[in-house]
C-alpha cells in the first residue's frame, strides 16, 4: 500500500501510508498482547520475533515506498524538464527556421540588388569607379574600354599615373589634400566635388573628362574611400570652343558692320562727286584722269565695304571671275604706282 501510494501519489502519501501501516501493526500487536484477538497456534510466534519482523517489514516498506516516491518524483521532474527542453528546442528551431528564411531573403535581395547595380554599372556610358584613401583603384566599370581603350583585365593594374596627365594628377592631389584638410577642421567628410581633367587613352591620345566624386564613409563618419563617375566631354569641349569662336566672329562681324556703314557714308561722296565734276570738264582736261582714278578707287573701297558687310552677315555674297592682268594694269596706272 505504501509503495503504491509513493508511486502514484508521491512522498507525502507514502509517508502517510507508512504511518498508517505502523499504527495498524501497533494496534494488532497491542490487541494480541492483551489477548483481545486470538492467534492460531500455527502463527503464534515469540513476541520479540514478531515485533522484530514487524519493524523490519515497516522499515523495508518505508525504504521501498520512499525510494519509489523519490524515483517517481525524479522521473516526473525529468519529464517536465524534458518537456520544457523539447518546447525550448522547438521554439529555437522555429526561430532558426525563421532566421534562416530571413537570411535567405536578405541574401536574395542583396543578390538582386547587386545584379541590378552591376547591370547599371556595366551598361552605363560613364565610367563608375571606386578608390581607397591611398588613391588606388578598387573598381572600374567596363565602360572604360569603350572610352579609353583598356580592357577589364587591364584595369586591375591601373593607377592614376596611367590614366591622368601630369597636370591632372597635380590638380587631383591638390583637391584631395584640400578636402581632407577641410574635413579635419569641421569634422565633416561628406564631400562631393565636380571638376574636369585631361586623361590618357590606351593608344596615348588624351580626352577631357568631367569627374563627379563623393567620399565613402564608415559608420563613424570617417572616410574609407571615394566613389566617382567619369564622363567623356571631349566633344562637348570642342563644341564649346566652336561656340566661343562663333561668338568672337559674331562680335567681329558686328564691329565690321558698323565700320562698313560708316565707310559707306564717306565713300558715297568719293564715288558720286567725281561724276559731277567730270560733267563740267572738257574731254582733254588734265584733271579727267585723276578724277577717274579717284572714282575707281572709291569703287574698290566700296567693294571692300561689301566684304565687311559679308563678314558681318549683312551683305549678299557675290562671286565673279577676276582677270589678274586687269588688276595689275589698274595698279600700274594708279597714283600709288606712279
Amino acid at each position: 500500500f505504501a509503495v503504491l501510494s509513493g508511486v502514484f501519489l508521491g512522498v507525502r502519501s507514502a509517508v502517510a501510508a507508512l504511518v498508517l501501516n505502523g499504527l495498524t501493526f501497533f494496534i494488532f500487536g497491542y490487541l494480541a498482547y492483551f489477548g483481545q484477538i486470538e492467534v492460531s497456534p500455527l502463527n503464534s510466534l515469540n513476541l520479540v520475533r514478531a515485533i522484530v519482523a514487524g519493524i523490519n517489514f515497516i522499515f523495508l516498506n518505508a525504504v521501498a515506498a520512499i525510494s519509489m516516491a523519490i524515483l517517481m518524483k525524479g522521473l516526473k521532474i525529468t519529464s517536465q524538464k524534458e518537456k520544457k527542453a523539447i518546447e525550448l528546442i522547438k521554439g529555437e528551431r522555429e526561430e532558426l527556421i525563421k532566421a534562416k528564411k530571413d537570411l535567405e531573403e536578405e541574401i536574395q535581395s542583396r543578390i538582386e540588388s547587386e545584379q541590378k547595380y552591376r547591370l547599371l554599372a556595366e551598361n552605363v556610358n560613364d565610367v563608375i569607379w571606386t578608390m581607397d584613401m591611398d588613391l588606388n583603384y578598387t573598381y572600374i566599370s567596363p565602360a572604360i574600354e569603350k572610352i579609353q581603350g583598356w580592357s577589364i583585365e587591364e584595369t586591375a593594374s591601373l593607377t592614376i599615373h596611367d590614366l591622368l596627365t601630369p597636370q591632372s594628377i597635380e590638380a587631383t592631389l591638390n583637391r584631395f589634400a584640400a578636402h581632407m584638410e577641410k574635413g579635419q577642421k569641421n569634422g565633416d567628410y561628406n564631400i562631393s566635388d565636380r571638376f574636369e581633367l585631361e586623361m590618357y587613352c590606351k593608344d596615348g591620345t588624351t580626352i577631357w573628362a568631367e569627374i563627379l566624386a563623393s567620399s565613402v564613409l564608415n559608420g563613424d563618419g570617417q572616410p574609407v574611400g571615394i566613389l566617382g563617375v567619369t564622363r567623356d566631354i571631349t566633344e562637348r569641349r570642342k563644341l564649346e570652343t566652336q561656340l566661343q569662336q562663333a561668338q568672337k566672329m559674331e562680335a567681329i562681324g558686328t564691329l565690321a558692320g558698323g565700320v562698313a556703314h560708316d565707310l559707306n557714308n564717306i565713300l558715297s561722296a568719293q564715288v558720286s562727286y567725281p561724276d559731277l565734276i567730270l560733267m563740267d570738264l572738257d574731254e582733254d582736261s588734265p584733271l579727267r584722269k585723276p578724277l577717274l582714278t579717284i572714282k575707281k578707287s572709291g569703287k574698290k573701297a566700296a567693294a571692300i565695304v561689301q566684304d565687311l558687310l559679308t563678314l558681318a552677315r549683312r551683305g549678299v555674297v557675290a562671286t565673279e571671275v577676276v582677270n589678274l592682268n586687269d588688276v595689275i594694269e589698274d595698279y600700274t596706272k594708279s597714283p600709288e604706282c606712279e
